[in-house]
């Protein structure tokens, strides 16, 4: 119990930090993503949320009740839950030491059309009784996030919310966009220029540790690269990549103002895989390299 409560308090820290994603004019905001372990059979309390509830079990198997309705999640079914806000619902624990994984929430519509994407959330899961079966990517998701729980080099917060992203993005885009955007009268609620743009930020802000593919990029939108990089100059006045270049820099530039980190270090935060790479990024796009800038910037 004592591990579960550690890893509910990091991942604590990693919600608030959670830039929401946007997809389709809705805001899609985790507000918590925790463990919950059960260690005897039990009937929980009828209830509801004020948030929407997506759970999946970590081991054992657990009873969602929906009036007369149940519906049995299973480690072994590798099956989700996602259970829409005021849906009202019973948990009842099937078995003897049960580990449930789960997050609540936020979806707030911020247009016309996010109004219409979250109504055909809540018909989508009502129709499907709530259930996803054989969600491949759930166990990947988990074996992540518990890589870096138990990380030996500290935890990586900016980490975590990456793979929280990715995966979330993921089930609603698959699960719910693709499902709307078969119909083309429908096709421009996914491709909301506001959205594009603002969602391709968070992506390259959460990406800047690791590589960052503009292909990548693209694919979250089902649109060529081309396409995407013109959407984002018509709003930024900046191409994709000019972006990431300038916000790399920016990122350089701050942590060489810190006597703390080494070249070395900056450029494995900035996903350079050696420094004499970052050191030739940097010399071409500011004329200095890393240590003449730093000595310059001590001195001002």
């Amino acid at each position: 119990m004592e591990q579960i409560f550690l890893y509910n308090k990091i991942l604590s820290h990693c919600t608030s930090e959670f830039s929401p994603i946007l997809l389709g004019g809705l805001k899609i905001q985790p507000v918590v993503l925790h463990f919950t372990k059960e260690n005897v059979k039990s009937v929980g309390q009828v209830h509801q949320h004020r948030f929407a509830e997506l759970s999946w079990m970590s081991d054992g198997s657990m009873g969602y009740k929906f009036g007369e309705e149940l519906q049995v999640l299973s480690s072994e079914k590798k099956n989700l839950i996602f259970i829409p806000p005021k849906t009202i619902h019973q948990r009842i624990s099937q078995e003897d030491n049960s580990n449930i994984l789960g997050f609540l929430l936020d979806l707030v519509p911020l247009n016309k059309n996010g109004e219409i994407f979250f109504e055909k959330i809540a018909e989508f899961l009502t129709e499907n009784n709530f259930i996803f079966d054989n969600i491949a990517f759930i166990n990947d998701f988990e074996a992540r996030i518990l890589e870096q729980l138990d990380s030996k080099n500290g935890i990586v917060i900016g980490r975590i919310n990456l793979y929280i992203h990715e995966f979330l993005f993921k089930l609603f885009y698959h699960y719910f966009a693709a499902e709307l955007i078969h119909n083309r009268n429908e096709h421009k609620i996914f491709y909301d220029q506001d959205d594009v743009v603002v969602t391709t930020k968070q992506m390259i802000e959460e990406r800047l540790s690791s590589s960052i593919s503009q292909n990548t990029l693209a694919k979250r939108f089902n649109i060529s690269v081309r396409h995407l990089n013109r959407i984002f100059s018509g709003q930024t006045g900046f191409s994709v990549g000019s972006y990431i270049i300038q916000r790399r820099l920016n990122a350089a530039q701050k942590m060489l103002y810190n006597p703390k980190f080494s070249v070395k270090e900056i450029a494995e935060n900035l996903g350079f895989r050696r420094d004499s790479y970052f050191c030739e990024f940097f010399k071409k796009h500011t004329g200095m390299t890393p240590l003449e800038y730093s000595r310059q910037a001590s001195k001002s």
